[in-house]
């Protein structure tokens, strides 16, 4: 567990989609001096994914090892 009180580390989000839609998105703690780091508190650059049909759906399992400026990152 972080200084927060962070223990949730794992998020899922299932969006529904139209054809050649194309979306980036990175996690924060509120503002960018706070985004998700890899565990030895390196860069993560934006997550990616898209839809090729309509009515796709796409569920994004995704797990943040550490946060900058919290902890020893």
């Amino acid at each position: 567990m972080d200084p927060r009180g962070l223990s949730q580390r794992t998020w899922t989000l299932t969006i529904t989609g139209v054809p050649a839609a194309a979306f980036q998105y990175k996690f924060t703690l509120g503002s960018w001096s706070n985004v998700e780091e890899t565990a030895s508190c390196g860069f993560v650059a934006n997550r990616t994914f898209g839809f090729d049909t309509a009515g796709q759906t796409y569920t994004a399992n995704d797990t943040v090892a550490a946060w900058e400026g919290v902890g020893s990152c």
